[in-house]
């Protein structure tokens, strides 16, 4: 089957892809609907360049079928496995609602943080389902916020099994490899230690953390620091960002994140227990209970069996520790000096046809047209390798660089072109299988890191090949001056070696087969091919990466650093970048927080940057300066004049004009827009939605809440089915072709089959009852199941959902209503309301009346 455009395709004549939900390094996820089951589904699709490897194809359906295997409310179900000609997938639950990273993400920027409760519950929620997974010999190894779906009913889901180990089989990941996301990993897995269920509880104590504190106790902008904050640092107070956090609480957390595993909760059990009694404590005063916690069900060396049979009293063994090594001790950035050698290949080696030499101080470019020629055999240097000091490197922590031998490069961390958090454990999955097939071809002595490297150092093949970009600078001669740090490669290398090019170049486009542009090097510290008139105008960083000796790029090893000779700005926050400098202009696009864009210049009244817009090199757009942090010599900007007065009118509008249900139960949207021309993917388009999220809800980061529509037909994306209980109208929004949505640019529109109710009358009978007649629409009221809620007018809905039993009467049955009498009405009370409620006693917004009570004067 052809994978590019699968959107609108079929998969077997069954699934039916609809929307791209999210991607990383192994697969890519669709949303898709099952005709057979009448459902929607999450398709989850191999990427093409690993469905021809037989050996992950297998690792792909073991997953699935591992996972297949596991029945909780708590994890999310796989239906299938099966392939399309050469298109591999599976077939999971499809989650309406937002990653708990989204949630945070979304109080973060509000400045709200999450209640304890709702942190305890969803704690707890994981805790069940990965101590279900642990009893059937399933660890995680990558719980993180990014896994976690909070769903439409406000559960917690654990997601993604991408990198699960299964306990007792070698044919998941490399002896020693290191896998995970390095925000969430416990300490004993950079130690290249054998990871038991207690792993999975200190990255679940992380995500608790987080979630109570919102943010993770250590972050760090290098791996190194990070893993060394984890194996070193003890746990930040949570009192210090959170004076109200519960003393029991901050206990449960430190436990959860002891540095060894023997001191933390011996099972996921115990863990659970500890935090359903301290809610209880917390909702009703009950006592604390000081329980010990039981022996953890299986073993880490133990394979997977009937735990029913495993001896309950039996030791455990300690891990065995990896060995100290010392690493190398932090040292100074070199000085600057005026002027350094030219970039130029190893003696003897030409430039490749078609590439400027760096001496030239030229762009150089490649591309199929112009093959490189191989390199000549140069003998490995025999002096030590030389290393410039840079970031991230520390001296101490000895197990950190026996982590970084094992795999370090395989950590999922955050970089400009990673795609965030949608990557998240699907590329560190995609690593360890590479990981894998590279250790079948390799010898037994692989495991003790004494393979030789390709240029013939056997030191420099145990760690992954990286470079760091340490300092840029400009010399006398207007030349940047890049220095550098490389891990895995040789100070002079000759086979492997550097493409170094400016941020306007995505890091896959820094190499063959595309053109670039990019400058070979190949060493030593400093790198000095570019001068400050080579720089793009819409270019801010200056970047390198590894590439192979055929120049392809080395996946994750691109690093850039601000050049000195520009401003740009960044922010803690996402900040909307919008068309013009005032909120009365459009948004244009978002710039994530933490990534920096170039500015261009300043408006007059020095309020707004004028910046590269995200996302789109070629145009420019507005971000406030408050909230900002800036980089360079703000004095040489010029200022920039506001763009023409925005005209509200011309502004992009979307608008339902009326909704039906087809006959194949979908919802009919129709709609007609103002000034854009609906156009997916690639163009302004429109997001629909239900009213449960808000329009910030469904733009960059929301694809679980909402459908891409790209067409003047009626929208018929959402199945009835599919419609939350409390959602009641059908919302849309315009859309920029980079999913940030247009504010006000939408609407909503009544769904015409959400269940209401309508008092039409109200009687006094001879004994004082109010006798209540009333009509409802598209249900049958039962308690339990979808009822009606009576209550005062002077409570509101909100009042009378979940946690207002005192405010109202649940009533599940037919007209008339009796179960309220006039001696009971409030002196404030007169009108007597309904409402209609799901069976958890939630509300449906709008979907009752109120109504006079013939004792009181009033209006009808």
């Amino acid at each position: 089957m052809e994978r590019s455009g699968l959107i609108g395709q079929t998969l077997n004549g069954r699934y039916k892809i609809e929307e791209l939900l999210g991607q990383g390094g192994m697969s890519a996820v669709y949303k898709a609907f099952d005709p057979n089951l009448k459902r929607m589904v999450a398709v989850k699709v191999i990427h093409s360049h690993l469905a021809g490897d037989a050996r992950f194809r297998s690792r792909f359906e073991s997953e699935a079928t591992a996972v297949a295997a596991l029945r909780h409310s708590n994890i999310v179900q796989v239906y299938d496995f099966s392939n399309d000609d050469d298109l591999y997938y599976m077939v999971q639950e499809f989650v309406p609602g937002e990653t708990l990273q989204d949630h945070l993400r979304r109080l973060n920027e509000g400045g709200r943080s999450m209640p304890v409760a709702d942190a305890l519950r969803y704690t707890g929620d994981i805790a069940e389902a990965a101590g279900y997974a642990h009893r059937r010999g399933m660890i995680h190894r990558d719980i993180k916020p990014a896994n976690i779906m909070l769903s439409v009913h406000d559960e917690a889901i654990l997601m993604d099994f991408g990198i699960v180990k299964i306990t007792g089989s070698s044919e998941h990941t490399v002896t020693g490899a290191v896998v995970g996301t390095a925000l969430y990993m416990p300490p004993e897995l950079i130690r290249g230690e054998v990871p038991d269920p207690r792993s999975d509880i200190y990255s679940l104590g992380v995500t608790l953390y987080e979630m109570v504190s919102g943010r993770p106790p250590f972050d760090a902008n290098s791996a190194m620091t990070l893993l060394m904050m984890h194996l070193q640092d003890p746990v930040p107070e949570l009192r210090e960002v959170r004076p109200d956090v519960p003393d029991p609480l901050m206990d449960i957390v430190r436990r959860a994140l002891a540095k060894d595993r023997e001191e933390r909760f011996a099972s996921m059990e115990d863990l659970g227990r500890a935090l359903r009694n301290l809610r209880d404590h917390l909702e009703t005063g009950v006592p604390l209970l000081h329980a010990l916690p039981t022996e953890i069900e299986a073993r880490a060396d133990q394979p997977p069996g009937d735990e029913e049979t495993l001896p309950d009293t039996a030791p455990r063994p300690r891990p065995q520790e990896a060995p100290a090594i010392p690493l190398r001790a932090r040292r100074t950035p070199p000085a600057r000096r005026a002027t350094f050698p030219a970039a130029t290949p190893p003696a003897g080696q030409a430039p490749v046809q078609g590439e400027v030499p760096a001496t030239a101080g030229g762009l150089a470019t490649m591309g199929e047209a112009h093959p490189p020629a191989p390199p000549p055999a140069v003998p490995p240097p025999t002096a030590p390798p030389r290393r410039l000091a840079g970031r991230g490197l520390w001296a101490g922590g000895a197990v950190v660089l026996l982590a970084l031998l094992l795999g370090l490069g395989y950590l999922v961390m955050n970089r400009p072109w990673d795609g965030g958090d949608a990557d998240g454990a699907l590329a560190a999955a995609e690593a360890t299988a590479t990981a894998e097939a590279t250790a079948q071809d390799q010898p037994a002595a692989l495991a003790t890191g004494a393979v030789a490297g390709e240029n013939g150092d056997p030191a420099e093949e145990a760690a992954a090949p990286s470079i760091t970009i340490a300092d840029v600078t400009l010399d006398e001669e207007g030349r940047y001056v890049v220095a550098y740090d490389t891990e895995g490669l040789p100070e002079t290398m000759t086979d492997r070696h550097l493409h170094f090019f400016f941020d306007n170049v995505p890091p896959e486009e820094a190499g063959a087969p595309a053109s670039g542009p990019w400058l070979r090097y190949y060493g030593p510290s400093p790198f000095t091919g570019y001068t400050a008139q080579d720089r793009p105008a819409n270019a801010g960083r200056l970047c390198a990466q590894v590439n192979n000796p055929d120049h392809t790029p080395v996946a994750g090893t691109a690093d850039c650093a601000p050049l000195p000779d520009v401003v740009t700005v960044s922010a803690e926050q996402a900040l909307q970048c919008r068309v013009g400098p005032g909120d009365e202009h459009p948004v244009a696009a978002e710039l994530p927080a933490g990534e920096p864009t170039l500015v261009l210049g300043l408006a007059p009244n020095e309020l707004w940057w004028n910046v590269v817009t995200p996302g789109d090199l070629g145009a420019t757009c507005w971000l406030p300066t408050v909230g900002t942090n800036v980089t360079g010599d703000i004095s040489r900007l010029p200022l920039v004049e506001a763009p023409e007065e925005f005209d509200p009118a011309a502004r992009p509008m979307a608008a339902i004009e009326g909704i039906g249900v087809d006959e194949k139960g979908r919802y009919s949207a129709v709609f007609t827009v103002i000034n854009f021309e609906p156009a997916y993917p690639g163009g302004t388009h429109m997001h629909f939605f239900w009213n449960t999220f808000s329009p910030e809800d469904v733009g960059i980061g929301g694809e679980a809440n909402r459908l891409s529509h790209g067409s003047l037909e009626p929208f018929a994306g959402f199945r009835a089915d599919e419609r939350p209980p409390t959602a009641t109208d059908l919302c849309v929004v315009v859309a920029n072709p980079n999913h940030t949505v247009i504010p006000d640019s939408g609407n909503c529109y009544p769904l015409p089959d959400v269940p209401r109710v309508r008092i039409t009358g109200i009687s006094l009978d001879e004994q004082g009852q109010y006798a209540v007649d009333f009509a409802v629409e598209h249900f049958e009221p039962a308690y339990p199941g979808t009822h009606i809620h009576f209550f005062w007018d002077t409570f509101s809905e909100e009042d009378v959902g979940i946690g207002g039993e005192a405010n109202r009467r649940a009533h599940g049955g037919p007209s008339p209503f009796g179960g309220l009498a006039a001696a009971e009405r409030p002196a404030e009370a007169t009108r007597l309301c309904a409402v209609v409620a799901v069976p958890d006693h939630t509300v449906i917004p709008r979907s009752g009346n109120c109504f006079d009570l013939p004792d009181v004067a009033g209006e009808g």
